[in-house]
């Protein structure tokens, strides 16, 4: 693959500003900020973002950045709990507190066991689908 991309348009950047320019869409940044930040053109930007490549390599890095951050929250989970058990406990804490740490705690169950038994099922119907082959 070539250090550079490019478009339909014959918009050319190379690979590490295009990788800046995903960045900073994954930062929310806008096009202006963009545009100034990395001396790109307003135009060049939107026809890059046109781009089918450029599209699936953001789709990509925001899966990614995505994943990362699904990671960090489970690298922490047990903190959260042992949190939540802790304000449920202490004698000190409000009743509103209590209530608020015991409703998240159970939010937070009831989702992971959806999460847990839609994987199951979209797991099954991937190898039904597949024929039983991986």
């Amino acid at each position: 693959m070539s250090d550079t991309a490019t478009t339909p348009n014959n918009v050319e950047l190379d690979r590490a500003r295009e990788d800046l320019v995903i960045a900073l869409l994954l930062a929310g940044k806008s096009v202006g900020q963009i545009s100034k930040q990395t001396l790109i053109s307003r135009t060049t930007l939107w026809r890059l973002r046109k781009s089918s490549e450029f599209q699936a390599r953001f789709r990509e890095a925001r899966q990614q950045a995505f994943e990362g951050a699904v990671n960090a929250l489970h690298d922490s989970a047990l903190v959260f709990v042992r949190t939540l058990r802790e304000v449920c406990r202490d004698p000190k804490a409000r009743d509103s507190a209590k209530a608020t740490a015991a409703r998240s705690g159970l939010d937070s169950l009831w989702n992971a066991a959806k999460l847990f038994d839609f994987d199951e099922r979209l797991r099954k119907l991937e190898e039904q689908s597949s024929g039983g082959q991986k």
